[in-house]
């Protein structure tokens, strides 16, 4: 299946796991899964996750509407959409100081309180994640930063978005490639991608995550991510 809102880059994932995935043909993703009720299916928590989801939407673009060119937004981005999107998907985030290792200094905004300072990088609106702020800010782009990050310490995987995109990293000091997941948000709502934002809550939801800074190879996450790469050898095999 081809997703119109979701970018695989390198080989953290795969366009068939992520088909496993939105026809629940895998691990992990029953009702105790999420943490929810047996008696409470998932695909009704997404439905709900989705009315609300378009509801902030809808109040972020107002908001942003009224931001003037040098305005990044940043505030807005994260009141109005991405903090209320990821308290939708579990998260508990709250916002951190920078953090020094090895001299070098990562200000990575948020830290999710329940996933033991699981780190989430929210940036203004009007900011490239790949591109580094013309003037001030942060020594790299966010996305290298985050990279960065991960790279020098236990955490395996973060989030970070602008509001527009939303991207998955890991670890990537094993990797040969430029690795993440995205999914372009903007586009999702916009266009009403349901089953996408479906695949993103099954994917993206706090419980897949590590739920202990140094407990990454046990989580739901990177198990998907070893299935990924299993699939690839066997493929190369054939």
């Amino acid at each position: 299946m081809n997703f119109a809102s979701i970018l695989i880059q390198g080989n953290m994932l795969s366009s068939e796991l992520l088909d496993k995935i939105r026809s629940e043909d895998i691990r992990y993703q029953t009702p105790k899964d999420f943490n929810l009720d047996t008696q409470s299916p998932v695909r009704d928590e997404i439905s709900l996750a989705w009315s609300l989801a378009l509801s902030h939407w809808e109040v972020f673009k107002k908001k942003r509407a009224q931001l003037s060119e040098t305005d990044t937004g940043t505030s807005e981005n994260r009141k109005y959409w991405i903090l209320p999107l990821l308290s939708l998907l579990g998260y508990e985030l709250s916002s951190f100081n920078a953090e020094v290792i090895n001299g070098k200094s990562y200000a990575i905004s948020h830290r999710a309180t329940n996933l033991d300072s699981f780190p989430v990088h929210i940036v203004g609106v009007h900011q490239s994640l790949d591109k580094r702020a013309d003037t001030g800010g942060p020594r790299l782009s966010p996305h290298a930063l985050v990279q960065e990050y991960l790279n020098n310490q236990e955490h395996l995987y973060a989030l970070i978005s602008n509001g527009k995109f939303l991207r998955l990293l890991r670890d990537a000091t094993r990797l040969s490639r430029f690795s993440y997941l995205e999914f372009n948000l903007e586009q999702m709502m916009e266009e009403q991608l349901y089953a996408e934002f479906a695949l993103l809550f099954r994917l993206l939801h706090s419980t897949r995550m590590p739920q202990k800074m140094d407990a990454g190879p046990d989580s739901i996450l990177e198990y998907y991510h070893q299935e990924a790469l299993a699939h690839g050898s066997r493929i190369r095999e054939k």
